[in-house]
C-alpha cells in the first residue's frame, strides 16, 4: 500500500505530566493546542512528526485558562514492530475484585477488569476492551478508558505489598507517564491481558515507578503458552510514575480491609 496515503496515528507519548485535577461539579471548558515540533524522518513525503500537545481548563466564573496536562506525541503513518509479550508473574495468586473490595472507586462504566492475579512485585489482569464502550464511554484515539484500566491491577492503596520500603500510610496517584508506545490500533472488543510490574521507589520513597504491557489476542486460551491467548500480540507499553500521598481515613480503611480471596 501507498504509505503516504495511510492515516496519521499516535504511536508514542512522552512526558505526559498532570498539573491538576479536572473537577466536573460545575461547567468546565477545555481547550487543547497542538504544535508541530519536528519531523522524525527525512523521507519525502514525511511519515512521522513530533507534536507538543497541551490541554487547559477554565471553570465557570474564571477569566483565564489554567494548565491541565502537557505531553510530547509522535504521530506516524504506520506502527513500529511490537515487542514480545510478558508472561504472568510466577508467584501471582488470585486476588480480590478491586471494585468490590473498595480498593478502586471506579463506577460501573469504567469497571473493565474481570480477573486479577497479584504476585510479590507485579500483577496480571484480564480486561474487557468493549465494556466501557458498551457503557457509553467515548473511545477516543487511543481508547482512553482501556488505558485507565491498565492501572487497575496496581495496588495503589497497598504498595507496601510490592515495595517493603513504601509507607503503608500513603496512597499512589498517577503523576506522569514517562513513555507510552502503541503498536497497533486500539482494540474495541475482546479480552486484553494486562501485565503490571513494580520497578522501584524514587525520590526518597515519594514516587513509585511501574511498567505496564497490554496484550490482545483471539480470546482463546493456548495450552502451549503460559497464561496466553492464541495469536497474542502487544498493543501498548507504558512506563509511569505515581506520587505517594497521605491516604487519609478513607484510604486507610480500604488498605486494611480484606484483599485476598482464600
Amino acid at each position: 500500500p501507498n504509505q503516504s496515503s495511510a492515516p496519521w496515528q499516535a504511536v508514542e507519548v512522552r512526558d505526559l505530566g498532570l498539573s491538576g485535577w479536572a473537577l466536573v461539579d460545575q461547567p468546565l471548558t477545555l481547550r487543547s493546542s497542538v504544535l508541530p515540533r519536528r519531523a522524525l524522518a527525512s523521507a519525502d513525503p514525511i511519515d512521522s512528526v513530533e507534536l507538543e500537545v497541551t490541554l487547559e481548563q477554565r471553570r465557570e466564573g474564571e477569566e483565564c485558562y489554567r494548565p491541565l496536562c502537557k505531553a510530547t506525541v509522535d504521530v506516524a503513518r504506520q506502527h513500529a514492530a511490537a515487542p514480545p509479550p510478558w508472561t504472568r508473574p510466577a508467584d501471582a495468586d488470585l486476588d480480590d475484585d478491586p471494585y468490590a473490595s473498595g480498593a478502586l472507586f471506579h463506577g460501573p462504566s469504567l469497571r473493565q477488569l474481570s480477573e486479577l492475579r497479584t504476585g510479590s512485585s507485579g500483577s496480571s489482569a484480564l480486561l474487557d476492551a468493549g465494556a466501557a464502550l458498551a457503557a457509553g464511554v467515548p473511545r477516543g484515539a487511543l481508547h482512553q478508558a482501556l488505558l485507565d484500566a491498565a492501572l487497575h491491577g496496581i495496588p495503589h492503596d497497598a504498595l507496601h505489598r510490592w515495595a517493603p520500603g513504601a509507607d503503608p500510610e500513603r496512597l499512589g496517584y498517577p503523576l506522569r507517564v514517562t513513555r507510552a508506545r502503541f503498536f497497533a490500533e486500539a482494540p474495541e472488543s475482546g479480552p486484553v491481558r494486562c501485565e503490571a510490574r513494580f520497578r522501584g521507589l524514587e525520590a526518597g520513597g515519594q514516587l513509585a515507578r511501574f511498567d505496564v504491557q497490554l496484550i490482545v489476542g483471539s480470546g482463546e486460551r493456548d495450552p502451549a503458552q503460559r497464561d496466553g491467548f492464541r495469536d497474542e500480540r502487544v498493543w501498548a507499553e507504558l512506563s509511569l510514575l505515581e506520587a505517594l500521598l497521605p491516604m487519609g481515613r478513607q484510604g486507610r480503611w480500604r488498605s486494611r480491609g480484606p484483599r485476598r480471596r482464600r
